[in-house]
């Protein structure tokens, strides 16, 4: 019995959710199955090419541009990303620590 409601709560969500799947699939899986596929290739953005296989990765890894974006993506991520994420969770352990504290005088909180 369990296992119907179930299945009919699956179906009453897929009309629901099928627009999102579609809309995903077509910006972004899409373009990324295709990015993928062009990286194999000797080809530009708008142009096809000539199948080069791991040759562009090979020649990336030699590249001292690359390790150059690659060295400021980390130093990016490191002065935004962790202080972000390390105040978030400072506020967060503030607030449940208030929480959990007494009321501060003049509020709503009846005490007993």
């Amino acid at each position: 019995m369990r296992v119907t409601t179930r299945r009919k709560d699956n179906l009453t969500a897929l009309p629901l959710v099928a627009p999102f799947v579609v809309v995903y699939a077509a910006l972004f899986v899409w373009p990324t199955l295709q990015m993928v596929a062009t990286s194999f290739t000797n080809g530009g953005l708008v142009t096809s090419g000539n199948w080069v296989g791991l040759a562009n990765y090979a020649r990336l890894i030699d590249d001292h541009k690359f390790w150059g974006a690659v060295g400021h993506t980390l130093y990016f991520v490191l002065m935004t990303v962790v202080p972000s994420e390390r105040s978030l969770r400072t506020s967060s352990h503030i607030s449940r620590r208030s929480s959990t504290s007494t009321p501060a005088v003049g509020s709503s909180r009846k005490r007993m």
